[in-house]
Order: structure tokens, then sequence, then C-alpha cells
């Protein structure tokens, strides 16, 4: 099941603040109608990673992560750890350097955990 928290977060950052529509439009068309946060989550990163989104789009992303990202063990932090920062790159990858212009609490959950 699918938290309300997920949905509000996917929505505003899909269509509100208008980071890549597309993303969420391919996903649901992959999945026949379907939505899958985790892995709606990891196109998103992958097009982060990858260079696909402007400099607008990659500071949304960055904000809204940190901002939603908790300690506790929440639905919407679990996505955003498990999908997002987990898939970033590790230190030996090109897009590595992108790290240094996180946020504090997602750089720190980056050096961690960002291992692909």
């Amino acid at each position: 099941m699918i938290s309300a928290a997920i949905l509000v977060f996917m929505g505003y950052l899909s269509h509100e603040s208008r980071l890549c529509p597309a993303l969420l439009e391919d996903h649901v068309d992959a999945e026949t109608g379907e939505v899958f946060p985790h892995g709606w989550m990891a196109r998103v990163t992958d097009a982060f990673c990858a260079g696909r989104l402007n400099q607008t789009e990659r500071d949304t992303l960055l904000h809204e992560a940190e901002k939603h990202l908790k300690p506790e063990d929440d639905s919407l932090s679990n996505l955003i750890a498990v999908s997002f920062v987990e898939n970033l790159p590790p230190p030996q990858e090109q897009g590595y350097k992108l790290i240094a212009g996180y946020p504090a609490l997602l750089r720190q959950y980056a050096i961690v955990f960002g291992t692909r």
C-alpha cells in the first residue's frame, strides 16, 4: 500500500514543481497503469545521476528529499533513503562530485549509503 505522504511527495515533484512529469507518466505506462514508488524514484535517480535534470529540477529534488528525509523509518524516508540515496554514485564514479552540493543531512546519508 502506498502511503499518503508518498503520494503527496510524488505528486508535488511530478506536477506542482514540474520535476520531469514525463518520468511519472513513463513509469505508469511501463507498469500498465500501476504506480510503484520505488520504481519511479529509481527513474528519477537515474535521470539525476545522468545529468538529465536541469539545475532547477536538481535543486528542487535535493531540497524536497532533504526536507522529507527523517531518521525515523517512515515510508517516505525509506523511499528517499533506499531508492534515491542508496542509488547515488560511489566515490569512484563521475557523478559523485555532485554530493558536495547536497544539503547537509542528504550529503551525510549519501556518503554513508550511496554505493549503487
